[in-house]
């Protein structure tokens, strides 16, 4: 009997575990479960993870009306006072004209994080890039712009030019030497959106909706006048968030740079590449470079607590910073991370229960960082030493990882790193 009881009480357990991957799949909308079978306590870490993210959820829905609706309304009321705050600050919430958002990306670069060192391309390197693979699309429209504004030029050649110049560009970039690339800090530029918009008719290409991309190696943020027809709503505080998020995107890929330079000086251009492409292979299930997204948008909403703490994301940030990324547990969740519904918002998304993508990239990291067992900072520097894997080799290095399992002498490491990491952030 006592055997039997035994067998019943393993296979309950063994139902809950199973459940849970389940549960994290629904959440996710994924299909991680199959890939995390073979890791050691797997199905309880992702119990635990949901549990607390349960819990959370509860006590944040009560606070906060306790219903779906009200949950929503106050989302967006607090966005709304946001919006007011920065265009207090920063002006015009119009950005439809060049003069408009050109004041405002100055305002907030004045503003920027202190980052370290950086490398991009530099100028001459750019021009040189340009004069042996002419872009076909831009010259037809500006053929000056590439002697006068070489990293502009090729900042905006990911809009103009074809799949295939991109590939052969690609090609090219990687198989630059250290020499191509400069000490300086991220910059921006910015573009007319009726212009933009004449270069690109006959072509495959068409402009982000949110009006802002980046270039990693130029170090460009690439801002993009809004539609006068149909601006986003909250058009500055969206700007602001997406201004600072590519910044530290930039940034980091321009410090992974500089420290790729130190140790393999003859493949720069490589590992410039392998950033860019890294977005091409993917898990189907979910967004790229989710290991990275996530501590960008962290980043970007801290800094812009600390410049504008009338904002008052202060609330908001335990549920970016700690690992709250939460998730109603209901036929429909609802994102509880303040940049779902700053989404929703200001691009008037009409999904079901809400956008929840930040949501998800941002639970499923706190998950991996579970189950590999790893520190906040050591985290962020796997996280920040790895921009070159795509999201599948990633993963399976940490799933690799986290099949071994950890010393002592590993977890002594890991806390002095940690203890390092912080003395070093309170001095800077």
């Amino acid at each position: 009997m006592a055997n039997a009881g035994r067998g019943s009480n393993e296979h309950a357990t063994m139902q809950i575990m199973k459940n849970a991957l389940e549960e994290l799949d629904r959440l996710l909308e994924s299909r991680l479960s199959e890939h995390l079978q073979s890791v050691p306590d797997a199905a309880q870490i992702v119990a635990s993870a949901l549990a607390r993210n349960h819990k959370i959820a509860l006590r944040v829905f009560q606070e906060r009306g306790g219903s779906l609706e009200a949950v929503r309304h106050t989302f967006s009321a607090s966005l709304a006072q946001m919006e007011r705050v920065l265009e207090a600050k920063i002006g015009s919430a119009h950005l439809s004209n060049t003069d408009m958002m050109q004041h405002a990306a100055s305002t907030l670069y004045q503003s920027r994080p202190r980052n370290r060192a950086c490398r991009y391309l530099s100028a001459a390197a750019a021009a040189e890039l340009l004069t042996h693979m002419p872009p076909v699309v831009l010259a037809n429209f500006d053929a000056n712009l590439v002697e006068q504004d070489p990293l502009a030029a090729l900042a905006l050649t990911r809009f103009t030019e074809s799949d295939e110049w991109q590939d052969a560009y690609l090609a090219a970039l990687a198989k630059l030497p250290a020499q191509s690339f400069e000490l300086r800090a991220p910059t921006f530029r910015v573009f007319d959106r009726k212009q933009l918009s004449l270069m690109l008719e006959g072509s495959k290409r068409t402009l982000k909706p949110w009006s802002m991309s980046h270039c990693r190696e130029a170090g460009i943020i690439v801002c993009i006048t809004h539609d006068e027809n149909n601006p986003p709503h909250l058009p500055i505080l969206l700007f602001t968030a997406l201004f600072y998020h590519y910044l530290f995107e930039i940034a980091r890929a321009g410090e992974s740079l500089a420290r790729h330079i130190v140790h393999q000086p003859e493949t720069a251009g490589a590992h410039v590449a392998a950033i860019i492409t890294s977005t091409r292979r993917t898990h189907s299930f979910l967004h790229p470079n989710i290991h990275s997204e996530a501590l960008y948008w962290e980043d970007a909403l801290a800094h812009m607590n600390a410049v504008f703490p009338a904002l008052n994301l202060a609330p908001y940030l335990p549920l970016l910073s700690h690992g709250d990324f939460l998730g109603a547990h209901s036929a429909t969740p609802l994102s509880l991370n303040i940049v779902d519904h700053l989404w929703d918002a200001a691009l008037d998304q009409k999904k079901t229960g809400g956008y929840r993508y930040h949501f998800q990239e941002a639970f499923w990291s706190e998950t991996l960082w579970r189950l590999r067992k790893l520190w906040r900072d050591e985290a962020t520097h796997a996280v920040l030493h790895s921009l070159e894997l795509d999201d599948i080799a990633f993963t399976e290095q940490m799933f690799e990882k986290a099949r071994r399992p950890r010393t002592f002498f590993a977890h002594a490491k890991a806390a002095t790193f940690s203890l390092k990491h912080r003395v070093r952030r309170m001095l800077d």
